[in-house]
């Protein structure tokens, strides 16, 4: 007996019938009479014919012990293919400071708790880090990569919002070229936020900063306002506050690893618990993500 014969044989020992066996395995009548006939001309008579249906003979019997152990091995070789393997050791996320501050520590907790032996190292930096080199495993950016050798993924779209703290935000006066604004260096004029500023306020900051989180603590310091993600109104002391003007256009954060180590099981983890976390603020990519679309 084939391992392959194991499925009809035991269908029509249960079921004692070759319609019902053939209704159990999803085929029709005269297939499984001719699979069951064939495996019985290789070994012998396996069943009589009988008006009432099938009876088993003795090989049949003697049979049926290693046929049910073969289905249950088959069905434990199943399990383990599907089942998540364990994922350990050390897994490097380069991320834009503001992210790991904002986003990422506040949300990790949980994946510390169901893989503890997984461990992070989180390179804090808006520097582009060489993925190729190994310099980290997975990276999370707000340009794509087009290389055909990194997988990349959009996490998500940060929406931005005029920030300010609550203690400053009720002296504001209706016309925000007078607001107090916080920006940024020359060296991120390219971004979408900085280029709203030019176009719509273009007043000297009273403030500009080098980095995002600079600018986060300056707004929650009472300093000034700023355009900065929608997230941050969940940190208490922050509030959006309205300028009468479009918002900054949306800005992708993409989730990039290298082909080689994207399904590596450390790597898989992190990258599906990545792709939840972001997506769980930006509703549109969180929905796509859920339905397997690749956006």
């Amino acid at each position: 007996m084939e391992l392959s014969d194991v499925p009809d044989f035991l269908a029509a020992f249960r079921e004692r019938s070759l319609s019902a066996a053939a209704r159990r395995l999803g085929v029709n009548q005269s297939t499984m009479s001719r699979r069951v006939a064939e495996l019985e001309s290789r070994i012998g008579p396996l069943f009589e014919r009988l008006p009432e249906g099938l009876r088993p003979t003795p090989l049949a019997i003697r049979l049926l012990p290693h046929a049910e152990r073969v289905e249950s091995d088959a069905a434990e070789l199943r399990r383990a293919l599907h089942a998540p393997l364990a994922a350990s050791g050390t897994v490097r996320v380069a991320v834009a400071e503001a992210v790991a501050v904002y986003l990422l520590l506040p949300a990790l907790a949980p994946l510390r708790s169901r893989h503890p032996d997984l461990s992070l190292e989180l390179l804090a930096g808006d520097a582009l880090v060489d993925l190729h080199r190994g310099d980290a495993d997975l990276a999370i950016r707000h340009v794509r990569s087009s290389r055909g050798d990194l997988v990349t993924r959009l996490a998500m779209r940060t929406r931005f919002a005029v920030i300010a703290s609550a203690e400053l935000a009720p002296s504001l006066g209706p016309d925000p070229k007078r607001w107090p604004w916080i920006g940024l260096s020359a060296q991120y004029a390219h971004l979408p936020e900085s280029r709203w500023f030019d176009e719509h306020i273009g007043v000297e900051p009273v403030l500009s900063t080098n980095g995002y989180v600079l600018r986060h603590e300056a707004v929650r310091a009472g300093l000034g306002v700023a355009p900065l993600s929608r997230t941050v109104v969940r940190i208490p002391g922050l509030v959006a506050v309205d300028p009468g003007l479009p918002p900054p256009e949306p800005a992708p954060i993409w989730l990039v690893a290298h082909r080689e180590l994207r399904h590596q099981p450390r790597v898989a983890v992190v990258w599906d618990f990545l792709l939840e976390l972001l997506g769980n603020h930006d509703p549109d990519v969180g929905e796509a993500a859920s339905k397997g679309l690749g956006l």
